[in-house]
This record gives C-alpha cells, sequence and structure tokens, in this order.
C-alpha cells in the first residue's frame, strides 16, 4: 500500500521545474513518516498479518505482541484495551 501511496503522491507533487532534489528529500520525509505512522483500532484500523507489532495501551504501555488473523486479535490482550499499535521497523544491516 505503502508504493501507491507513494507513487500517487510523486505523480501530484513531482513537477518538472528544476528543484528535484528539494522533491525528493520530501519524498523521503514522507516514506519515514509512513513508516513510523501508528495506527488507531478505535477507528477500526487492524493489522491484515499475523507477526508482531509494537502495540500501546493505557494499562500496559507499549509493548511487542502478536496479531492473530484467525481471532482477529492481538495476543492476550483484548482490542478493546489496545489504543494503537504500528509495524515493527528493524534497521538494515551495514557492513
Amino acid at each position: 500500500m505503502f508504493e501507491k501511496e507513494a507513487e500517487e503522491w510523486a505523480n501530484k507533487i513531482y513537477p518538472s521545474d528544476g528543484q528535484a532534489q528539494r522533491y525528493l528529500l520530501m519524498g523521503a520525509m514522507f516514506g519515514y513518516n509512513k513508516a513510523n505512522e501508528w495506527h488507531y483500532v478505535k477507528d477500526g484500523d487492524l493489522p491484515k498479518e499475523g507477526k508482531d507489532y509494537l502495540i500501546y495501551t493505557k494499562e500496559f504501555g507499549v509493548e511487542i505482541r502478536n496479531y492473530h488473523t484467525d481471532t482477529k486479535g492481538f495476543c492476550c490482550i483484548p482490542n478493546d484495551m489496545v489504543i494503537a499499535w504500528k509495524e515493527i521497523v528493524l534497521p538494515e544491516e551495514s557492513e
């Protein structure tokens, strides 16, 4: 989904006015913000895949929990207790 949004954003924003570096920087900032985006359960925004996510609850704070696609819930914590979740983005290995 991110690739589609980035492509739409670039097609809308990127004019041919000689300011390519400025627009590339803006695109990088857009991508960074999108990758670090929190999703709110109250909006009905739940993960689509069964993998680990960073979640935030008032009672437990920030934790890593697996989202179960079969039960449509985070491991051992009901969805109504989860305020927000985000994907865990690990750094790339460098040499």
